[in-house]
């Protein structure tokens, strides 16, 4: 960051931003060959996703004072993470559909990895005119609650495989009660987050926030979400084609879809 300007501009130098773009771009990419050893296909996209959440703590930090202009800087870094946690969290959703009771570690690392930089003033990013800063801000608020209903949902789903093993008749009043208990609490926290009236979720301000003058690369890893855990395939129903068909006409706009 002190050698090379932050963002492009002289052609006969890189610059900052051209090399994270790239590091981020390879990150998404599946190095089939390293989870080789792993025969649970689940446990391979968990950790999968784990790789590539931790491609963003290299966006958190406070630049070196010496930097020019780092005020900017940093909140420029900050956005970008900002992006692409979003990206990562609409892709983490879809290969985090497993009915198991391990959270989906990639995406409570990103949540993680924001946390801080987040209750700082958000005034700075904001100020970035090119970007729908606010729209990015909500996103990934509601991916957050999301996932904080996601984990009282697998909190009730290890409840109930705990109890499964053992015969209805010599459970105790205090385990149904307790199976009962966080049933309820999934419940209530997902209506809580559909129902939301004066502040829907997911939806966005404006129709058209990825517009985008570059070339649009489309990368959807959904794999998973047509694998049994034992690696067998499975033929997909109406219920995972519309989640696959909703996920890829969310990630851009209907007429990037079509020309692709």
């Amino acid at each position: 960051m002190e050698y090379l300007p932050f963002s492009p501009g002289d052609e006969s130098r890189g610059s900052f931003e051209e090399i994270i773009e790239s590091v981020l771009s390879r990150s998404r990419e599946i190095k089939v060959s390293k989870y080789d050893n792993s025969a649970d296909v689940a446990e391979q996209h968990w950790l999968q996703s784990l790789d590539k959440a931790m491609t963003v703590q290299w966006l958190c930090f406070t630049p070196p004072s010496t930097v020019d202009d780092v005020e900017t800087v940093g909140s420029r870094l900050l956005l970008r993470a900002l992006m692409h946690s979003n990206i990562l969290f609409r892709e983490f959703t879809l290969i985090s559909m497993w009915r198991v009771p391990a959270m989906p570690i990639g995406a409570h690392k990103l949540l993680s990895f924001l946390a801080e930089p987040l209750k700082q003033p958000t005034e700075n990013l904001l100020a970035f005119e090119d970007h729908d800063v606010s729209d990015y801000l909500k996103e990934f608020s509601d991916w957050s609650e999301y996932y904080s209903c996601d984990a009282t949902y697998r909190n009730w789903l290890q409840y109930e495989l705990e109890n499964a093993e053992v015969s209805p008749s010599k459970l105790s009043v205090e385990e149904k009660q307790k199976v009962i208990v966080a049933a309820q609490e999934a419940l209530n926290s997902s209506l809580s987050l559909l129902l939301r009236k004066e502040n829907p979720w997911l939806v966005p301000g404006e129709n058209q926030i990825y517009d985008t003058t570059e070339p649009v690369v489309l990368e959807l890893h959904a794999t998973a979400i047509l694998c049994l855990p034992s690696g067998e395939c499975m033929c997909p129903d109406a219920t995972l084609c519309a989640t696959l068909m909703s996920a890829l006409y969310s990630s851009v706009t209907e007429e990037v879809v079509l020309n692709r």
